[in-house]
């Protein structure tokens, strides 16, 4: 019986451990930022994987979006370590974020006007993407 009352403690305690942390790394979501500009005609793609509470994978965020042709995207993340690949036409750039309240990262990733992924200053990017 004890053994039981032993598990059931330790359940609810992992339980409450990750209520507190937040499925998706709990904190502020601008812990890390990512600019991407589409300099291409075509779509790419941006995919992330976040760590989840402690810095395991379990309960991280992770997904996928469009970044249009000729376009521009922005993404916040929570604290902790985040792996973003940026897509378009068979060439990717793998960046890797991590953030914390109080020391946020921001990266900047430009898609040129031939397709070459490459990681540049925030400051640098272009206002208007295909001009």
């Amino acid at each position: 019986m004890a053994t039981v009352k032993a598990g059931i403690a330790l359940a609810f305690a992992i339980g409450a451990t990750l209520a507190a942390a937040g499925c998706d790394g709990g904190g502020s979501p601008r812990a890390a930022m990512i600019n991407v500009v589409n300099g291409t005609h075509s779509d790419a793609t941006i995919a992330w994987q976040s760590d989840g509470p402690l810095g395991l994978p379990f309960f991280g965020s992770s997904g996928t979006d469009p970044i249009a042709g000729c376009g521009s995207y922005g993404r916040s993340f929570g604290p902790g370590r985040t792996s973003v690949a940026i897509s378009e036409n068979g060439r990717s750039l793998t960046v890797v974020m991590e953030g914390s309240d109080e020391n946020p990262v921001a990266k900047a990733v430009l898609i040129s006007g031939n397709g070459e992924v490459v990681e540049v200053e925030p400051g640098a990017l272009p206002s208007v993407p295909c001009g």
